[in-house]
C-alpha cells in the first residue's frame, strides 16, 4: 500500500481537478490562467508535455472523459475562448504531446452544464454530448449528429455502430459512413443499451420489459425477452438485472438478459428487500428492512457472504461498497469482503475515472478531524490510502500504474505509481 505520493505536480495559477487518463502511464490537467489555456501531461516520473492551447488569453480548457470501461489512447481536450464568434477546438493530444487533430467544432459550443464523454474507435472518435451523440472521422469531421434527450439518455458503441436513444427511438448509426442504419421506435425509455459480440445481440432494458436486437440485423425489431415486473435499475449492472419481490419473507432475484433467474436471495424475517449494485467481480450489495432493523448483505452468486446492521444509503463502487454514513468495505472478485473500515466523519464513495474506486471522508465542521482516504484499483486490490486533505479525491484519475488526486488543501496534484506496467 502507497502511503505517500510518488511525486508531486504543482501548478501555478491551479489545476482544473478535472483531470483525465489514458493509455501509456499518462494523466493530463488542464491548467486555466489569466494567459489562457495548457494542457500538461504528467507520466510515472515527470512531466511528460506542456501543451498552450491556441486559444486567446483568458480562455479555459475542459477534457473530454473516458466511456464507462475504457480507456483512450489520447487525452481530448476542448478548447473554449471568452470572444464571441470563436469557435470551441478539439484537440487530440498523444502521451508524447504531439496533436495529430486539432479542428474547430462548433457543435462543442459552451453552456451551463455541458458534459462530453469520448468513446474512440478505430474509424474516429465519438463525443457523446448531453444533448448529442457526434460520430467523427480521423479528420475530426462530423459524420452523424444525433440527438440526446438528456445526459443520461444510454448508448453503446461496437467496432463498426454507434446504438443511440434518441427520444423516441434506438438509432443505430454506421461509424464510418454515418449513414442511419436504422431506427427502431420504442414505446418507453430504455434505462440500459448494453452490446454483447459474442452473442451478437444489443441488449434494450425498459422499465419492465427485456428486449433484444440483432447486431449484425440492425433493421429487424426488438425481440421480447421476457416482461418482468419490479425490475431494478442497479448501479454497475453490466451483464445482470435485479428483479424485486415483494412477500413474505420478500425475496431479490437476479435475471440474464433473457429474463431468466440466475438466483434468488430471501433473508429471513424481510418486508422488503433491494439490491444496490454489483461489485466488479459481480457481487451484489443488497439491503432488506426485517423485523431485527435494516441489515446489508453482500451477496456472491445469490449467497450470504457478509452481513452487519445498516445505517445510512448503501453504495457500490467497483471493489468499495459504503454500508453506512461512516463505514466503507472492499470486495475483491472471489476474495472475502474485508472487515469494516470505520472513518471519522460522512464518506462519498465515487469511481476513479480509468478504473478502480475510492472512499473518502467529507470535510468535517471547523476541520477538527484530519481527511482520510482509500483508493482500490480495478481488481480491488487496496493501493493508497491518505490521511490528510483526502477530499481532493472526488477527480481522482487512474491510467496504467499510475493514480493522481488533486488536493484540496494546495494547487497540486499527488501522484502514485502502483507498479503496474504501462
Amino acid at each position: 500500500m502507497l502511503t505517500a505520493p510518488t511525486w508531486t505536480y504543482s501548478a501555478a495559477g491551479g489545476p482544473n481537478p478535472f483531470i483525465v487518463p489514458a493509455r501509456g502511464g499518462l494523466i493530463a490537467a488542464a491548467i486555466n490562467t489569466e494567459s489562457g489555456a495548457t494542457v500538461v501531461g504528467l507520466g510515472r516520473t515527470a512531466t511528460r508535455f506542456s501543451r498552450p492551447l491556441k486559444l486567446e488569453s483568458r480562455g479555459v480548457a475542459i477534457f473530454a472523459q473516458p466511456a464507462p470501461m475504457t480507456l483512450p489512447d489520447h487525452v481530448w481536450a476542448i478548447g473554449y475562448s471568452t470572444s464571441a464568434g470563436v469557435s470551441p477546438r478539439l484537440v487530440a493530444i498523444t502521451c508524447d504531446g504531439n496533436t495529430p487533430l486539432d479542428v474547430a467544432r462548433p457543435e462543442l459550443g459552451w453552456r451551463e452544464g455541458r458534459s462530453v464523454v469520448v468513446t474512440e474507435t478505430r474509424n474516429g472518435p465519438v463525443l457523446h454530448i448531453d444533448d448529442r451523440h457526434l460520430v467523427l472521422d480521423m479528420a475530426g469531421e462530423v459524420v452523424a449528429d444525433i440527438p440526446r434527450p438528456g445526459s443520461d439518455a444510454p448508448y453503446a458503441v461496437t467496432s463498426r455502430r454507434l446504438f443511440a436513444f434518441d427520444g423516441s427511438a434506438i438509432v443505430c448509426v454506421d461509424l464510418v459512413s454515418g449513414a442511419i442504419r436504422s431506427r427502431i421506435p420504442l414505446d418507453g425509455r430504455p434505462t440500459a443499451l448494453r452490446a454483447d459480440p459474442s452473442a451478437l445481440r444489443l441488449a434494450v432494458r425498459l422499465e419492465r420489459v427485456l428486449c433484444s436486437m440483432d447486431l449484425d440485423d440492425a433493421s429487424a425489431l426488438p425481440k421480447i425477452r421476457a416482461f418482468i415486473g419490479g425490475l431494478a435499475s442497479a448501479p454497475n449492472t453490466h451483464d445482470a438485472h435485479l428483479r424485486m419481490i415483494p412477500g413474505m419473507p420478500a425475496r431479490l432475484e437476479c435475471l440474464n438478459d433473457d429474463g431468466e433467474s440466475q438466483w434468488s436471495f430471501a433473508p429471513h424475517g424481510a418486508t422488503v428487500v433491494q439490491g444496490s449494485g454489483f461489485f466488479v467481480g459481480g457481487e451484489t450489495l443488497a439491503q432488506a428492512a426485517t423485523h431485527q432493523g435494516e441489515r446489508v448483505y453482500v451477496l456472491r452468486d445469490g449467497e450470504c457472504i457478509f452481513e452487519r446492521a445498516q445505517a445510512g444509503q448503501p453504495l457500490v463502487a467497483g471493489a468499495l461498497a459504503r454500508i453506512s454514513e461512516r463505514v466503507a468495505i472492499v470486495v475483491s472478485p472471489g476474495m472475502q469482503p474485508s472487515e469494516p473500515i470505520t472513518f471519522s466523519t460522512n464518506i462519498d464513495l465515487v469511481n476513479v475515472r480509468g478504473g478502480g474506486a475510492l472512499v473518502f471522508e467529507r470535510p468535517s465542521p471547523g476541520g477538527t478531524h484530519p481527511q482520510r482516504l482509500l483508493a482500490v484499483d480495478a481488481a480491488g486490490a487496496l493501493i493508497v490510502e491518505i490521511a490528510e486533505g483526502g477530499a481532493g479525491g472526488r477527480w481522482a484519475a487512474a491510467s496504467d500504474g499510475l493514480l493522481a488526486i488533486p488536493r484540496s488543501n494546495a494547487a497540486r496534484i499527488d501522484l502514485y505509481d502502483t507498479g503496474a506496467p504501462a
